[in-house]
């Protein structure tokens, strides 16, 4: 939906969020036992599904409704050298609006 390939109505963009939050309800209940996704302490797995959870309210989705996992979220921005150089999608990723294989 980001860039203009779904609409928020399109059948497979309605499919994704409700996998998505089937995602996020797990993640909620995995990381209310627990400070980070594997033992004890920060790793690799915490920063691999980081990446695609810190954006997670850019889908739609309502972050809130998981505190576990917005707890976790601090947790893992707070560790030490961390760094947000995430950009936002450039305007020529839109549909139609640069050269892609896949437009």
């Amino acid at each position: 939906m980001q860039t203009g390939r779904l609409a928020a109505d399109d059948p497979e963009a309605i499919r994704r969020k409700s996998n998505g939050e089937d995602v996020l309800r797990l993640l909620d209940g995995h990381l209310a036992r627990r400070e980070f996704l594997v033992g004890d302490q920060y790793s690799i797995a915490d920063t691999a599904v980081y990446g695609y959870t810190q954006v997670a309210q850019e889908a739609g989705y309502e972050l809130e409704r998981w505190p576990a996992v917005q707890a976790w979220l601090d947790r893992v921005a707070g560790q030490p050298g961390y760094v947000d150089d995430l950009q936002p999608y450039p305007p020529n990723a839109r549909t139609g609006c640069g050269r892609s294989i896949y437009d």
